[in-house]
């Protein structure tokens, strides 16, 4: 075939921060998207941290350049909040405990519906401020908070409930399609630093795993519960930004409950390559994932960078032959005494070219 059968432009902590360059480089980077897909079929993806600090001006800001230079339609705009923008901008006001008031929350949630309402389906097709939409045949889940808590997202019992049955609902029409699930947030125990700054719920204290002490007293436990839903269902493609790793240091990870992909931070890069930027353009093929790597504001390819998710993925094969998940999959960073400005490098990434390649070895025996 002559192309993909389907693509999209993942972004991930834009953080127009109302300096000139920020907002440039993100001018920059939509106008050359569109100049990659001139018909504006592909979706644009955000996944969090639009903003800065969460100002009216900065959120105004993004959603001003977004809309004059949207290389696609505003059904195809799938836009997420992240912690910079949840919070808000009062440090003095910010809260990490779920059962506290978020001062703020409510008129930041407001903007966020206001701003970005265009590009939302009916209320009555949303779950809070997390939504579905179905585009060219693929499955977007738009994951985002429910509360303006400091660092972690938070989603409730009826935001766990909506995810089992869109991930069922998937699963039982096409199990070997893959359906992609936008987070800000890491799952916690995955990529490198995702388990600093409460991680996805709180649990970044548990020894071990984060900062060496007991466990936070305010961990809800979605993390766990969202394990549970996708290891049933497992052929979601998790994405998610928050911990600013860069091209050369993000992975893609396979993991029995579904594969994750770490999203290049694009405003505030730290580990690794230090491009501004920077993203991915998704194309999916009969037979894989390929995320390649791209500095959209410089209209460059970054092949080097380049990620491939095999399909139908491992953890689907797995799941639908009854195999164990091998030893590779179940390994995690030893985070403990990780701080979130401690910027060191891991002794060796889990999820590298060779290990990539074994468990590929691995699927093609499964088949």
């Amino acid at each position: 075939m002559s192309g993909p059968l389907f693509s999209f432009h993942i972004l991930s902590d834009v953080h127009v921060d109302g300096t000139p360059e920020i907002s440039r480089l993100y001018q920059s980077a939509l106008l050359d998207m569109a100049r990659l897909d001139p018909e504006g079929k592909a979706p644009l993806v955000v996944a969090g941290d639009l903003t800065g600090r969460g100002e009216q001006s900065q959120s105004e800001e993004f959603f001003r350049l977004t809309y004059e230079n949207a290389p696609t339609c505003d059904e195809n705009l799938l836009l997420l909040l992240g912690n910079h923008d949840a919070r808000g901008p009062k440090t003095e006001t910010w809260n990490r405990v779920p059962g506290r008031p978020c001062p703020g929350w409510e008129e930041i949630r407001a903007r966020y519906l206001s701003l970005n309402g265009r590009c939302l389906p009916p209320e009555s097709e949303r779950c809070g401020l997390s939504f579905k939409r179905i585009i060219g045949g693929y499955t977007f889940l738009m994951l985002n908070t429910e509360l303006g808590l400091k660092d972690a997202p938070y989603f409730g019992p009826e935001q766990l409930a909506w995810l089992e049955d869109c991930m069922r609902s998937c699963w039982e029409a096409e199990p070997e399609k893959p359906v992609f699930l936008v987070c800000h947030q890491a799952l916690n125990n995955t990529h490198w630093r995702s388990n600093v700054l409460d991680a996805f719920d709180g649990l970044s204290n548990e020894m071990g795993t984060g900062p060496a002490g007991r466990p936070q007293e305010y961990c809800w436990h979605a993390d766990e519960a969202f394990k549970q839903i996708l290891g049933r269902y497992p052929c979601g493609v998790f994405l998610s930004g928050h911990i600013h790793n860069q091209f050369g240091m993000a992975e893609l990870q396979l993991r029995p409950y579904g594969a994750a992909l770490d999203l290049p931070s694009f405003g505030q890069p730290e580990l690794g390559c230090p491009d501004k930027g920077t993203g991915y353009e998704a194309e999916i093929w009969p037979d894989k994932v390929l995320f390649r790597a791209r500095n959209f504001a410089a209209g460059r390819w970054m092949p080097q960078y380049d990620l491939t998710l095999p399909l139908p993925a491992l953890p689907v094969v797995l799941k639908r032959t009854g195999t164990p998940a091998p030893a590779e999959m179940e390994r995690i960073y030893n985070q403990e005494g990780m701080a979130w400005d401690y910027l060191g490098l891991p002794e060796q990434p889990l999820f590298d070219a060779g290990t990539l390649a074994k468990l590929e070895a691995f699927r093609k025996k499964l088949l």
